[in-house]
């Protein structure tokens, strides 16, 4: 080999190996720099002491900024704070000035993070009082804030959004839906809609439920001694002519799928008053209350149906609304009374039903009595956490129902009126008539000496 090519070869190879070095060295440098200035880079740290001075020396809002920047850094609170103050100590003068006063990326970014922190600090105000603020309002907020600090700190679609509203172009619009999921990502908001909660405090729902036990029991002691005591559970629940939203899965390269179903199918409903008992042998003769409007279900096509329905104990009440009232109640306390009369002389019947002021008119009351059947009243906000239906029935009831009207859409391609009152029939033989309901009562405390847990809700306002 040439000498002086393997001359030449050595020195490309130090010279390689000189470069390498000098990047480990200078890589080593930066890890301890960052190391020592808690995890930020220089520029990192310029940009710190924007944030530090223009909020007006606001450590929590410093300390928020080192925690988002900094990587594997495990200082704590205090650490941070300490090194923000001597790191503002260190500097001079003329440098702070510069900082504060001088237009660069450092400061923007600086002003940026304020506004975004006072927007998140705005967005969460309304958290507290019961409203989710829009992404309008949060941006019209920031880009406020913002262009107080700095007029070129706001992006310029944010500008145009809250300038023209509804009128931005849709790349502006685009630009704040960005800009929004970053926000979000970056504060740990989420899109939503807030949880509706009663407004009564645990003390209150303790002493309403401790009440309604102890009316339970005071009934059940009242009972003959030749008599069984049999609780059951009335309430109404609206049923959708239609359950063509029932989520599931659908193709993405099938071009825009649509369930076809006509206008007035999407929004009518009817009412079913469901009846079910703690026991299993008299709830097959209960009776299950249809209430459908005339203007959904015509005389024609209810005449049609009820000649091929199958004879169980559902039955139909046609009438101008489709809402429960005080005469139907009474109508429904006969059927139930006759049932025990004819059937289950032995049993005294308790009724548990909500407030509603159909459920407690005076004729209900006065009907109630004659028939023998002793009313449990379930206290106003509570129905959540002792009323059976709601918590353990009406959800699988309403998901069956959904189920078996997936099926019959697959199969034919629609589900008409006829279809329909089939399915609530089925899920009514099907469903209400062939399960014990006894775990349902022994979940809200009824009766007393129940094994059985308590259910989840009221787990939490009883832990013990």
């Amino acid at each position: 080999m040439d000498p002086c090519a393997a001359l030449e070869e050595t020195k490309a190879q130090v010279r390689s190996l000189t470069k390498q070095i000098n990047v480990l060295a200078r890589s080593s440098r930066k890890a301890k720099r960052r190391e020592l200035d808690g995890g930020l880079s220089p520029a990192q740290c310029v940009s710190l002491l924007a944030v530090y001075i223009l909020s007006g020396f606001n450590v929590a809002l410093a300390i928020e900024f080192c925690r988002q920047k900094r990587h594997a850094c495990t200082w704590t609170d205090e650490d941070t704070q300490a090194f923000v103050e001597n790191l503002y100590l260190q500097q001079s003068v003329e440098d702070l000035v510069r900082i504060e006063t001088e237009q660069s990326k450092r400061r923007l970014m600086a002003v940026r993070f304020i506004a975004s922190w006072e927007c998140h600090n705005f967005a969460i105000h309304p958290n507290k009082q019961g409203a989710a603020p829009s992404t309008a309002l949060v941006a019209r907020n920031y880009v406020l804030r913002a262009a107080q600090l700095a007029a070129e700190a706001v992006p310029l679609c944010l500008q145009r959004c809250v300038e023209q509203g509804p009128a931005a172009l849709p790349a502006a619009r685009r630009g704040l839906r960005k800009w929004s999921r970053r926000f979000r990502r970056r504060w740990g908001f989420r899109w939503g809609a807030l949880e509706a909660t009663d407004c009564s405090s645990v003390q209150e729902t303790v002493d309403k439920v401790s009440l309604f036990w102890r009316h339970a029991d005071w009934l059940t002691s009242r009972v003959a001694t030749d008599r069984v005591p049999v609780y059951l559970n009335l309430d109404e629940t609206s049923v959708a002519y239609s359950f063509y939203a029932a989520r599931g899965w659908i193709s993405k390269k099938v071009r825009r799928p649509r369930a076809r179903v006509p206008a007035a199918r999407r929004r009518g409903s009817i009412t079913h008053v469901a009846l079910i008992s703690s026991v299993i042998a008299l709830q097959p003769h209960l009776p299950q209350i249809l209430i459908c409007g005339r203007r959904s279900v015509s005389k024609s096509v209810l005449a049609r149906f009820q000649s091929i329905a199958p004879k169980n104990n559902v039955v139909i009440f046609h009438q101008a609304s489709s809402w429960n009232t005080a005469s139907i109640m009474c109508e429904i306390l006969r059927l139930v009374g006759a049932v025990l009369r004819a059937k289950f002389p032995s049993y005294q019947g308790i009724l548990l039903l909500d407030t509603a002021p159909m459920h407690v008119a005076p004729a209900v009351v006065r009907v109630a009595r004659l028939q023998q059947l002793w009313l449990l009243p379930v206290p106003p906000s509570t129905t959540q956490y002792v009323q059976p239906l709601d918590v353990s029935v009406f959800s699988q009831y309403k998901g069956f129902l959904q189920s078996r009207s997936r099926d019959v859409r697959i199969e034919r391609g629609g589900v008409d009126v006829e279809d329909w009152l089939r399915l609530v029939f089925a899920a009514c033989d099907a469903f209400l008539n062939n399960k014990a309901w006894y775990k349902a009562f022994a979940l809200v405390g009824v009766p007393a000496d129940s094994q059985q847990g308590l259910n989840a809700e009221l787990g939490h306002v009883f832990p013990s």
